[in-house]
């Protein structure tokens, strides 16, 4: 999902006019086929999240009421980090709605500093591996894991945490989807480019590649369009990760081997998900990342954001409000 411009005023009451009793506070992001709002609920005054397609079609609504279906899962499956979501329709209009969760996506943090502590790293890969292994035993594999859908929590309860968003490209593992291109060519894998898909195994891919990015900067394979980078991920084998690529003298080996495993062109040769959690537990640092280390780093920080991330991912809280964190 790529971060949308909030239009006028008068655009919003056009589009949700006949839809929930709800105040539009901004737009979220957009995809191909929807809009993603948030709002205040006028009665209770709760912030949610409202999900649109932009055509009111049979195969768009059935991917909508299948969208939610699976956040009614993931919410009886982990209703800390995933809100109950209704699925409601007004004019013909389908659209989805759950509670906001103050978050910003990963893709917006990794620009704003060089200096994450590896500590910090290693704890967003680990969370990306728990969401991802839980949306895996549900029976459902993401589709288009990338920085962008993976929103890391702001709020003081959950600060740091990671939570899977978009899931429109998601699908039932028993049943994968062929013979189209679809995802985010940076991270596809290359099963994927030639529209075939491993369930698991291509969103593991997809981890590792965001795993890549994070230690060195740039992604495995990159291009100057979705072709070339769709090209490399095929045929190309990326450049083994090394001391030298990345800013951390004392990073794993371990989890390092994982990284390239995950990477390998053939998805049966790809380690799992329960390698890289063993991985990552098995590496303590000196500090590990701790809540609270979490907590001051978001306060502190928080003005880095744009301005409309900043009031995003932190209207409701004081991120050390809590003495116990």
């Amino acid at each position: 999902m790529q971060p949308g411009k909030t239009p006028s005023a008068p655009e919003l009451q056009v589009k949700l006019a006949n839809l929930a009793p709800l105040d539009v506070v901004c737009k979220l992001g957009q995809g191909y086929h929807s809009e993603v709002y948030l709002a205040k609920h006028r009665t209770s005054k709760r912030l949610v999240v409202c999900k649109l397609i932009k055509q009111s079609t049979l195969e768009l609504a059935e991917q909508l009421r299948l969208e939610c279906q699976l956040r009614q899962l993931l919410h009886h499956n982990d209703p800390t980090h995933y809100s109950a979501c209704e699925m409601q329709e007004n004019a013909d209009v389908p659209y989805l709605i759950w509670n906001y969760i103050p978050a910003t996506p990963l893709s917006g943090l990794i620009p704003l500093s060089t200096d994450h502590p590896i500590a910090r790293t290693l704890h967003w890969l680990a969370e990306a591996s728990r969401a991802m292994k839980n949306l895996h035993d549900l029976g459902w594999s993401h589709g288009d894991i990338s920085p962008a859908n993976l929103l890391v929590c702001s709020t003081n309860d959950l600060a740091d945490d990671i939570v899977l968003c978009d899931f429109s490209l998601t699908y039932r593992t028993c049943q994968p989807p062929t013979g189209r291109v679809r995802g985010t060519p940076l991270t596809l894998p290359p099963e994927v480019a030639q529209g075939q898909f491993s369930g698991p195994a291509s969103d593991v891919y997809s981890l590792a590649c965001i795993a890549y990015y994070l230690l060195t900067g740039r992604f495995p394979h990159q291009g100057n369009s979705s072709i070339e980078i769709c090209w490399k991920q095929i045929h190309i084998a990326p450049q083994p990760l090394n001391p030298q690529m990345t800013n951390c003298k004392d990073f794993p080996h371990s989890i390092s081997e994982i990284i390239m495993q995950s990477l390998a062109k053939i998805p049966a040769d790809r380690a799992t998900l329960n390698d890289w959690l063993a991985a990552l537990a098995a590496w303590q640092p000196e500090k590990s990342w701790h809540r609270y280390d979490a907590c001051k780093w978001w306060q502190t920080n928080l003005n880095l954001l744009p301005e409309n991330q900043a009031s995003l991912a932190y209207p409701l809280s004081n991120p050390l409000a809590n003495p116990e964190l």
